[in-house]
């Protein structure tokens, strides 16, 4: 069964084709030139649910990054903790499910401008849920209940605590699992509750579950193309800033 949405209205997002893969951007905020000029861009907190991303993000070198682990709850204290070390930004980053059957592994959800591209007129939106969308079936039920085009656990807490701080929101994310594909139970062993990678876990239940082994196998290939993917843009936007 799909967890519920946290909000009623799922975080509005606009769509752009271009470059590998389809960019979805969040939000027309032009506060995020004015961030990349450098002028705020030490106060920009980034939120993440995993140390992996967490790890991707301190790419970025003047941003404080937290991470305290999956869900809304951590990302909601989290991006509470940033605000109150003096953020004056909020950005929720990392890896997302698919939930619009086009979307693939890799494809980048970012704020606009982020990637310097312009926006079009048709719209979509995330969904954050307290548990993983495991199968095809749970995400098809999402989409249809909440018309998003992906799903994550972090980006409405983040969201929300932006706009109960008065803060611009931003957000930076990869699809990893795709609307078609299932993450198999034994994935979910592989992330502890402060979200570190425990593959000795995943390794330790494939004795008893080896039929997990393929579609585990596949979604490492998906998760590794939304990490080049956050990889790249992380370097993009770095990139920018330096040539201002």
């Amino acid at each position: 069964c799909v967890g519920q949405p946290l909000a009623l209205t799922p975080t509005p997002a606009l769509p752009l084709c271009g470059g590998g893969g389809t960019q979805h951007f969040l939000f027309p905020l032009p506060f995020w030139g004015r961030v990349w000029e450098g002028d705020l861009a030490q106060k920009v907190g980034i939120v993440t649910g995993l140390q992996l991303e967490a790890e991707i993000a301190r790419g970025f070198q003047s941003a404080d990054v937290l991470c305290l682990g999956p869900g809304p709850m951590k990302a909601l204290q989290a991006a509470e903790h940033l605000v109150e070390k003096g953020a004056t930004a909020l950005m929720s980053f990392g890896i997302a499910g698919g939930l619009e059957p086009g979307l693939k592994a890799g494809d980048i959800i970012a704020s606009p401008d982020a990637l310097g591209a312009a926006l079009s007129a048709k719209g979509h939106s995330i969904a954050t849920i307290p548990d993983p969308a495991m199968t095809p079936q749970d995400k098809a039920a999402l989409y249809k209940k909440s018309g998003a085009c992906a799903v994550d656990m972090e980006t409405s807490a983040v969201r929300d605590v932006a706009q109960a701080h008065g803060v611009p929101f931003l957000i930076l994310r990869a699809i990893c699992d795709e609307a078609g594909d299932t993450i198999p139970d034994i994935a979910l062993k592989g992330v502890s509750t402060d979200g570190k990678t425990q593959p000795v876990r995943v390794a330790a239940g494939l004795l008893t579950r080896p039929g997990d082994v393929p579609a585990l196998i596949h979604l490492g290939k998906q998760q590794k193309k939304a990490v080049s993917a956050l990889q790249n843009a992380v370097r993009m936007l770095e990139y920018r800033v330096d040539m201002k």
